[in-house]
């Protein structure tokens, strides 16, 4: 990795992104390889073409609020990287989707649970098998 200037990291990261090779996730997780990777990952023009190929695919629906991009948001490399905090509140809402629904399907199998041996459940049970023999 040393021998290779920053401009052809660059470029393959650029064309990892273009090519849908790489994903938001990848990106990220190429930061943890070594500093200088992750500075180059961390260029938030390749997060701009992440955001601008990705945004069809990560609506989560039309209740879910829109994530404009402001004009003066993303102007410089060194400011806040305006686009990677984009797809850290998209995911962070993804997260919160997921979660909820896995807690509603916990208490759906709970509610089954409780009422699934009451008499009445049981009664009605055996009624049906034996009209089946």
């Amino acid at each position: 990795m040393g021998c290779l200037p920053d401009e052809l990291w660059t470029k393959i990261l650029g064309l990892g992104i273009e090519k849908e090779v790489l994903d938001y996730r990848d990106l990220c997780s190429l930061a943890f390889v070594c500093r200088r990777i992750k500075q180059i990952s961390y260029f938030d023009r390749m997060w701009r073409s992440l955001w601008e190929r990705d945004q069809v695919k990560l609506s989560v629906g039309s209740s879910s609020r829109n994530l404009v991009v402001e004009p003066g948001m993303a102007r410089k490399e060194n400011d806040a990287k305006a686009f990677r905090d984009l797809y850290r509140i998209r995911f962070e809402e993804v997260r919160a989707a997921k979660r909820t629904a896995k807690r509603r399907n916990v208490l759906r199998v709970k509610y089954w649970l409780k009422n699934a041996y009451t008499p009445h459940v049981m009664k009605t049970r055996r009624i049906l098998i034996e009209d089946d023999i």
